[in-house]
This record gives C-alpha cells, sequence and structure tokens, in this order.
C-alpha cells in the first residue's frame, strides 16, 4: 500500500479543507453552488424540515465554512508535518472533523445513490429507469461524496497523528492486540449480523413484488405497482442481498482466497485493501443514514420497518471490516512489525 500515506492524508485534508473554505467564498459572492438547503429539484432530496441543514442560507453558512475550511488547512499541514506537541487539540479536531463530515452532514442520500447505482448503470442500455441522470445527479447530491470524502480523509490524518503522538508506527499503529482467532470470533458475529439486516429488508420487498403487503397496506402497494416503483425497490432488494452475501466474505476463508473454481484468481490470495475500501465506504454512509433514522429526519422510525435496524448494520459492518482487516494485513514494510501479536 501507498508508503507514505499519513503524511499523504495530512495534506489531502488540508488541501480539502482549503478547498471548502474557497467554496465558503463562492457562497458569499452569490454564486449558484450551495449545496445545503432545500433542493427542490433533487428528486433524491429528502425536505424534511426537522433537519437543521435544509433549512440554512447560503449567506449564514458561508463564514462557517470559510472558518473550519481555514482551520482545517492549518491543521492539516501540522498533522502531515508530524507537529505532536499539541497532540490531543489537534487530534480533537480532527476527529471532530471526521464525524461531522462523514456522519452528522451527509443527509442519508449517499446510501441510496449507492443502492440504485447499479440499477442505473445496468438499465442505461435499455433506456431504463426512464429518467435524466442529469437531474438525479446533482450538484446538491454530488456534494453528499464530497463530504464523504472529507470525512475519510480526516479520519485517516487524525488516526496517523494519535498514531505518532503515543510512539507507535504511523502506518499500522503495531501489532493488533487480539489473536486471529478472536478477530475470527467477533467478525463472524458483526459479518452475521451485517448479512441479516440487509435480508431482512430484502425479504419485505420482494413479497411486495409478489403482491403480499408485508409492512404497508394493500392499497399503497397497488400504487406502487401501478406506478412501477415496487420493482424498483426489488432490484434495490436484490443488490442488498447480494452485498450480504459480500459481507460473509469478510468472515471467511473465501473472503481471504479466491475460490479455486474462478478463472485465474482462484486459489490466490484476496488483497486486503480493494477488499476493506468498499467495506469502509458502505460503513460510512449506513452509519450515516443510520443517524438519521435514529434523529427521525431520513425516515420515521417505526421498529417494524426493516430500516429501523440500519444503525446496527452500519455498526456491524464497521466491525466486521475492521476485524478482516487486522487479521488479513501483512507485516507492516515501514517498522518491520507482524500484524498480529
Amino acid at each position: 500500500m501507498f508508503k507514505r500515506w499519513p503524511e499523504a492524508a495530512g495534506y489531502a485534508a488540508a488541501t480539502w479543507s482549503a478547498g471548502y473554505a474557497l467554496l465558503g467564498v463562492t457562497w458569499l459572492l452569490g454564486w449558484n453552488t450551495f449545496p445545503w438547503g432545500r433542493a427542490a429539484e433533487d428528486p433524491l432530496d429528502p425536505g424534511d424540515d426537522r433537519d437543521f441543514l435544509v433549512l440554512l442560507q447560503a449567506a449564514d453558512a458561508a463564514p462557517a465554512a470559510i472558518a473550519l475550511g481555514a482551520a482545517g488547512a492549518v491543521v492539516g499541514l501540522a498533522m502531515a508535518r508530524g507537529f505532536t506537541h499539541a497532540r490531543w487539540p489537534l487530534a480533537g479536531f480532527g476527529a471532530a472533523a471526521a464525524v461531522l463530515l462523514a456522519v452528522i452532514a451527509p443527509d442519508g442520500r449517499a446510501l441510496m445513490v449507492l443502492g440504485y447505482l447499479p440499477m442505473l448503470i445496468g438499465g442505461l442500455p435499455f433506456g431504463w429507469p426512464p429518467v435524466d441522470l442529469g437531474e438525479v445527479f446533482t450538484w446538491s447530491l454530488c456534494h453528499q461524496f464530497v463530504l464523504l470524502a472529507g470525512g475519510l480523509l480526516w479520519g485517516l490524518t487524525t488516526l496517523a497523528h494519535v498514531r505518532r503522538g503515543r510512539g507507535a508506527c504511523a502506518h499500522c499503529g503495531g501489532a493488533a492486540r487480539w489473536s486471529r482467532a478472536q478477530l475470527l470470533r467477533w467478525g463472524r458475529i458483526a459479518a452475521y449480523t451485517g448479512a441479516a439486516i440487509p435480508l431482512l429488508y430484502a425479504v419485505t420487498r420482494w413479497a411486495w413484488g409478489l403482491g403480499l403487503a408485508v409492512g404497508i397496506g394493500a392499497t399503497e402497494l397497488a400504487a406502487m405497482h401501478e406506478s412501477g416503483l415496487v420493482w424498483a425497490g426489488v432490484g434495490l432488494a436484490t443488490f442488498g442481498a447480494v452485498g450480504a452475501a459480500l459481507t460473509l466474505g469478510l468472515a471467511h476463508r473465501w473472503g481471504e482466497v479466491f475460490p479455486r473454481w474462478i478463472p485465474v484468481l482462484g486459489g490466490r490470495t484476496v488483497p486486503v485493501w480493494p477488499a476493506v475500501a468498499p467495506a469502509a465506504l458502505v460503513t460510512m454512509v449506513l452509519v450515516n443514514a443510520g443517524w438519521r433514522i435514529l434523529v427521525g429526519a431520513f425516515v420515521t422510525v417505526d421498529l417494524s420497518n426493516p430500516m429501523a435496524l440500519w444503525p446496527l448494520w452500519g455498526l456491524a459492518v464497521g466491525v466486521a471490516t475492521v476485524a478482516y482487516w487486522l487479521r488479513c494485513r501483512r507485516e507492516c514494510l515501514q517498522c518491520a512489525r507482524p500484524a498480529l501479536v
């Protein structure tokens, strides 16, 4: 993996922050770049008045964006340069920035996009679904992924900074304190939990496709069949089931070594980062959507609705991903320490 990622992450976080400060300046200048507030033209905008971000105005948000972006540029450079004298204040800023950008600020649409993206790509040659992608992928929507990228950069930067502060290798943090058996045990519990929740969601959507009104009224189901919306739910459920199967790979042998029936790759070791990176992205968007559910800003929480379990889903996938990474990573090329004790 990239040998100088701790420094690179710090510089990237600083650059991202400076760029966001400049974006705030454009809001003050009246440019059409403000991604917050109510975006009525955005078909994926939840538009819930209980969400304070929907009520933001450019003139009010610009000063905060400029100030925090400028501060982030300075802090990111300090972390990249290995400045550890103010270890905890810098770490506190970085951790707060990571949580704000990856969990609190996005409004949940990133998960919707990832869920529907396979259908959009697969149906594109056939003109289905009949939507204008230019109207779907608006700047307001793309901004969600800009925020997630910033949260990831600040998370990595803070992690490396804390490791340096305690005298550990900034690249690996030293050997894991758990054995392979312990990591596998906890990883399996988390992976099976993370696979069961989307399957529960999928069963309800498949039932709707079969005409069974599970959790909704018959009139509402009939309207969904008439509009064709029910098939979008069926497709989303199907891809969710595929994701559930991939989640199980985080705790099984076939997630570490390609099965022999796979051409060319069969019998080879699965690269760690290509497996961890998508799982980490899914974890971020699930945690974000799960938090929105908890505060009632994304959907109305109904304990009979499988979506009420999404906070647990995000936590489970995150634990399974970390356990997989600690279990499968190799000896650190920087400090030559073994991955496990």
